[in-house]
């Protein structure tokens, strides 16, 4: 399913995007496993900041109260992912090349396994 211009993710079932009313608000998504909000943002500068520091300055926008904390090498033209978890919520973040996706995933019945398979899914379009 593609999520934005460049990024999509495999998601099982039927999703339907809800319309948004401001552009720079997260595109949000609604399916049988819950829901999911989508944000694509470029970092201008980014190849000048450690990827440690940019994670750093992420952790800042996630709700505090995280359960744990999870990143990942990147392969299949990813650089990296990094994920903050919650009872209910995945908050996930893919990078690319100055460029990241946040993606949040909501679960319905706060099993999270499908937000995970979901999360390592995205990819990006060049």
């Amino acid at each position: 399913m593609r999520l934005t211009e460049r990024w999509t993710v495999e998601l099982a079932g039927a999703w339907e995007r809800r319309r948004q009313r401001q552009a720079q608000r997260p595109a949000v998504w609604t399916g049988p496993a819950g829901l999911l909000q989508v944000l694509d943002v470029t970092t201008a500068g980014s190849r000048d900041v450690s990827e440690l520091d940019l994670l750093a300055a992420l952790a800042g926008e996630v709700p505090p109260g995280s359960t744990g904390r999870l990143g990942e090498a990147g392969r299949d033209g990813i650089g990296h992912r990094a994920a903050w978890l919650f009872p209910d919520t995945l908050w996930g973040y893919t990078f690319v090349d100055g460029r990241y996706v946040r993606t949040v995933f909501v679960s319905a019945d706060a099993d999270l396994r499908w937000a995970f398979t979901a999360w390592r899914s995205i990819r990006y379009e060049t």
